[in-house]
């Protein structure tokens, strides 16, 4: 029996968890769209991005953040957290000006996230592979009144 993992519940609770100095910075709420999004193939080959509610595992999805300001906002950070029972896999998409850091735990990010591992009897830092990553920290730059933002990335189902 193939187990489904319905997302909506997933998704509220990374849109719950979704935080940012640069929204809470603003002085006039913004409008941010957090949404996890699978690839339709038409007859002519074209790929579409749409919604969705259900995903098998091993399926590969992208979360996507869209931010449009509706007053101008200065540069400050976004953290995106990788939705429960999802793998983070990277192609990891950012606007001009904005970089990104990441975390294992949720809480110290870095470009290269470290894990120390037993070698020979001693321990020896090396860099985490990216499906241990679970959350992304976005860096954005002052973003303009009635511009848009996007961001993303793609996970799979476990």
């Amino acid at each position: 029996m193939k187990k489904i993992l319905i997302l909506p519940l997933t998704l509220t609770l990374a849109a719950a968890s979704l935080t940012s100095s640069v929204l809470a910075a603003a002085s006039t709420p913004q409008t941010v769209t957090l949404s996890i999004l699978h690839a339709v193939k038409d007859d002519a080959g074209k790929i579409t991005w749409v919604a969705v509610d259900k995903a098998l595992p091993g399926e590969v999805l992208m979360q996507r953040v869209v931010i449009t300001p509706t007053s101008d906002i200065r540069a400050g950070k976004l953290n995106i957290p990788v939705p429960k029972n999802t793998t983070y896999l990277g192609g990891l998409k950012l606007s001009d000006g904005a970089s990104a850091t990441y975390s294992l735990d949720t809480k110290t990010f870095s470009k290269q996230p470290m894990i120390t591992v037993t070698e020979n009897g001693k321990s020896v830092s090396k860099p985490a592979p990216i499906n241990l990553y679970r959350n992304v920290q976005i860096d954005l730059p002052d973003l303009k009144a009635g511009s848009v933002t996007e961001l993303s990335f793609n996970i799979a189902v476990d």
